[in-house]
């Protein structure tokens, strides 16, 4: 999605900063998350059906994914080393392409110069994200391919498979982590959101435990005064200086 929406803001970045209805982005991505969520069920519900019942038999304490179909994980593993290369040169073309256009660009067009510097910036964002995505991929598909063929052969006892498959999901975790962690640090609009979250749960509970705080009035002296007889003081303050 943010590959596709920086092709549009780089190709039209003048039409694409003057854009104030978000109507056509909220249907496209809700579009994207339906088919998503539509092929994961998909995939989830013909990996349960094709998934041999003696591999539980083999490992009877594994849980991981990599105990189910291993060829078909491998297949979206190999597919998703593919995808992450073909983004990979789009983002890198998108991200020197805006890069270029910007030194061009007239120093009177401030407003399709900002625009390039945030596609500058996102698509350095993309590159990051990629490459993280590029070289888990990488990595996953060395362990499932070891996996794969060291349990095919039996060439492995059943606690060291067991101990790749729990490599394999540490690994998965780490990566969420660290794709949380790029996101924060190369993408400012969401630190900046992050950090007012943060401030504004920290002021709520600041707020909630100070009691309540009777008002004081006081005189130009100094003298503390009640709201009853504010007036009568400060007339009769008047008074004394206007005999004085």
């Amino acid at each position: 999605m943010l590959t596709l929406e920086r092709t549009v803001a780089t190709f039209v970045p003048k039409r694409y900063e003057q854009m104030k209805k978000t109507g056509k982005g909220v249907t496209l991505f809700v579009l994207c998350w339906v088919f998503s969520f539509g092929f994961s069920i998909t995939v989830n519900f013909f990996w349960h059906v094709t998934t041999p019942l003696h591999y539980n038999n083999q490992l009877p304490h594994s849980s991981s994914i990599l105990s189910g179909n291993t060829e078909i994980l491998l297949f979206f593993i190999y597919l998703g080393i593919v995808a992450n290369g073909a983004n990979g040169v789009l983002v890198c073309f998108l991200y020197k392409h805006n890069k270029k256009q910007r030194g061009q660009l007239d120093l009177s067009n401030l407003n399709v110069r900002y625009q390039y510097s945030e596609n500058i910036v996102t698509t350095r964002l993309l590159l990051a994200l990629t490459g993280a995505n590029f070289v888990m991929c990488i990595v996953a598909a060395i362990v499932s391919s070891c996996y794969y063929v060291a349990r095919r052969n039996e060439l492995m006892s059943d606690n060291d498979l067991f101990f790749i498959e729990q490599s394999f999901n540490v690994m998965a975790s780490i990566y969420g982590i660290l794709y949380n962690i790029i996101f924060l640090a190369m993408h400012r609009p969401n630190r900046d959101q992050l950090v007012r979250d943060v401030r504004r749960l920290v002021c709520l509970k600041r707020q909630s435990s100070v009691g309540f705080i009777r008002p004081q009035v006081k005189s130009i002296e100094g003298n503390r005064l009640s709201f009853k007889d504010e007036g009568a003081v400060y007339f009769s303050y008047l008074s004394q200086q206007w005999n004085a």
